[in-house]
């Protein structure tokens, strides 16, 4: 953030490191904060009880399979971002 850097210690934080870092970003003059969130983020509720302005969905490849049991397993977990959507927000499919 700025020019400050905090090392990831996974792919996405967990919902209270995700809060303190929209805090200090809206301390600091930002309005946005955007987010890479894992289909392994969201299913290690790693983003529960975040609601977000908008969501893109980038990805459904086999390269995650270790993280999941198949295809519909990962499909369903990366679909629960989209339902963390604010009413009214932007998704990209």
């Amino acid at each position: 953030m700025g020019k400050k850097s905090y090392p990831p210690v996974n792919t996405t934080p967990e919902s209270l490191d995700i809060i303190k870092c929209a805090k200090e970003t809206l301390e600091r003059g930002g309005k946005y904060l955007i987010l890479e969130v894992s289909s392994q983020g969201i299913d290690n509720f790693r983003i529960e009880g975040l609601r977000f302005a908008g969501a893109i969905f980038t990805n459904l490849s086999k390269e995650h399979l270790e993280c999941h049991k198949n295809m519909e397993e990962y499909y369903l977990v990366k679909e629960r971002l989209f339902k963390q959507v604010k009413e009214g927000g932007v998704i990209v499919p």
